[in-house]
């Protein structure tokens, strides 16, 4: 399967959650399901702001190497109303996904793109109606720069109720991005940072040298402490934010494939 084939369509029997309906939505926000092995199931969370579209290569090669892969759409991010969502909603919808995954395969492998990556996180400690066989973290956002988390503080919300963005995503809210919702994100940054604990399975972590979005090395000195014995980081030379749409994509998706089948 390449990465602009169409994605299996389940029939509503299948009691699909809502955050993993395809519904009326235009191709780059769909959720994408595909079943095909009852031993691995992979579970593919986009980015703040973002959409499956962005999972969509990385989805494609494991699709094809024969593992289920469920990529929803979480929250807010597929009607440009992000703005009434905070992290709670969108860590209940990879959550819903996840207990909609679970019992179908023998074992889960949590994907997570920058603030998706954050959300990985919460699952990982989180039971599981199967065993949790990796994690893989994508330009975790484990942080925004010092000064941009400040400004955003301090910004009256009546006034300045979005904020624009960097439109490295095809989702409807990238380039004006709510204020509130960037704020539910560094709240999202603080829990991770205080309540997720050491990995105690396979963790691998891939961040690009060239993301502008958030800082490769800070990242690195934020999430490093929570790999534990079991993590492994990488930098992708050249790569900017969203991993699996940049020109690096192929090697990308080369390194998490053979890590989960190694894992």
């Amino acid at each position: 399967m390449d990465a602009h084939e169409p994605f299996t369509t389940l029939p509503a029997t299948t009691n699909l959650p809502f955050c993993l309906q395809s519904r009326e939505l235009p191709p780059e926000m769909a959720p994408l399901v595909d079943m095909r092995s009852s031993t691995d199931g992979v579970l593919l969370i986009h980015g703040f702001s973002g959409g499956p579209w962005d999972m969509r290569p990385l989805a494609a090669a494991l699709a094809a190497d024969g593992l289920t892969v469920v990529a929803p759409l979480l929250a807010g991010h597929g009607d440009g109303n992000l703005a009434p969502t905070t992290w709670h909603d969108w860590l209940a919808d990879a959550r819903k996904a996840l207990d909609w995954l679970a019992p179908q395969v023998a074992r889960v492998h949590l994907v997570g793109l920058s603030m998706g990556g954050l959300l990985t996180l919460l699952l990982g400690r989180q039971p599981c109606d199967a065993p949790i066989g990796t994690l893989t973290l994508l330009a975790p956002a484990m942080s925004l720069p010092r000064k941009i988390a400040v400004a955003l503080r301090t910004l009256d919300l009546t006034r300045w109720p979005r904020v624009v963005g960097r439109p490295h995503s095809q989702g409807p809210n990238a380039a004006r991005m709510p204020v509130a919702s960037v704020l539910s994100v560094l709240e999202l940054q603080e829990v991770v940072r205080s309540v997720a604990p050491t990995c105690r399975v396979p963790a691998l972590v891939l961040h690009g040298t060239e993301d502008k979005t958030i800082s490769c090395e800070r990242a690195r000195q934020l999430v490093e402490p929570l790999l534990g014995d079991e993590g492994r980081w990488q930098a992708i030379e050249g790569a900017g934010h969203v991993l699996p749409q940049t020109d690096q994509a192929a090697e990308v998706v080369e390194l998490v494939s053979t890590f989960i089948r190694q894992g």
